[in-house]
């Protein structure tokens, strides 16, 4: 049982450090850290030095948390150790080492899939589609009413928060599945209507389902959504203000008709009026 401390050199003659323990004393193993991997592959020269020893399982972890805040590892950027005592990597210490270690491991585990897949044939990947729409249709079975809902929420919420450039490439995304799928389905008009009163009785009974305090949030995180978008949203509080000194709807059309840049209409601004006097004190 032994205590290593593990030096790479990598090809632009940087040196960085590893501290672990070893039950078997293994010359091969270099250490299971996060980052070891990557080192491993794009080191050009490897060594491991025993630094101390030990007789039982408690000492050596006792050895280890000491060797660990003896040399300061965690706060150590030339160390590989992300956590500061013998935890075997469960919690996390340095954030920074842990967010370049999931960075490095990415592309790896993105290229071992692409792999795996380009070995499939045809026949294997209708297996396992099918396989993965299957199991899809049972979890939304057994999915209940209060999940569904909080997934819902979810969504709007997580919609109010996109970029521009983001909800155009889901729509553009969304555009394309639309048109295979209808591509498909138009061939079968058996399939279109079933598909059609399946979605049809699935909407009924959410809406049926829906209490009126869910139903006023998806409203009201829709319109916000909207008047973020179109730019009204930022103009709240003068439209407030505007109100409280008795300004009706024309007179507020006309003040962001001239002093913005937005292209607003009367009716436009009645509606977004009485969402400000609903949603905001006055």
């Amino acid at each position: 049982m032994i205590i290593y401390r593990t030096k790479f050199i990598l090809k632009d003659n940087k040196i960085f450090y590893y501290v672990g323990k070893d039950v078997k004393n293994n010359k091969k193993y270099l250490g299971s850290g996060k980052l070891i991997p990557w080192f491993k592959r794009n080191s050009i020269y490897i060594q491991k030095i025993i630094i101390d020893t030990a007789s039982t399982k408690n000492e050596l972890t006792l050895k280890e948390n000491y060797w660990l805040n003896q040399l300061d590892c965690c706060n150590n950027q030339n160390y590989l150790n992300i956590n500061g005592y013998s935890s075997g990597g469960q919690i996390i210490k340095n954030y920074d080492k842990w967010k370049l270690s999931l960075k490095l491991a990415v592309p790896k585990r993105v290229e071992s899939y692409k792999r795996s897949c380009a070995k499939r044939t045809k026949e294997e990947k209708l297996i396992l589609s099918k396989k993965l729409s299957e199991a899809n249709k049972r979890y939304q079975k057994n999915m209940t009413v209060d999940i569904r809902k909080a997934r819902k929420i979810k969504e709007l919420e997580t919609k109010s928060k996109r970029t521009t450039p983001q909800r155009n490439h889901e729509s553009r995304l969304k555009s394309t599945a639309s048109k295979k799928t209808w591509e498909v389905r138009k061939a079968n008009n058996k399939d279109m209507k079933e598909y059609s009163e399946k979605v049809s009785c699935g909407v009924k009974r959410y809406k049926a389902s829906e209490t009126a305090e869910l139903k006023f949030k998806r409203q009201y995180l829709y319109q916000q959504s909207m008047y973020r978008r179109t730019g009204l949203l930022e103009y709240r509080g003068i439209v407030l203000d505007l109100l409280n000194q008795n300004k009706d709807s024309y007179d507020i059309y006309r003040y962001m008709k001239e002093n913005t840049s937005l292209h607003v209409y009367h009716v436009g601004i009645k509606k977004f009026i009485e969402f400000v006097k609903l949603r905001y004190t006055i």
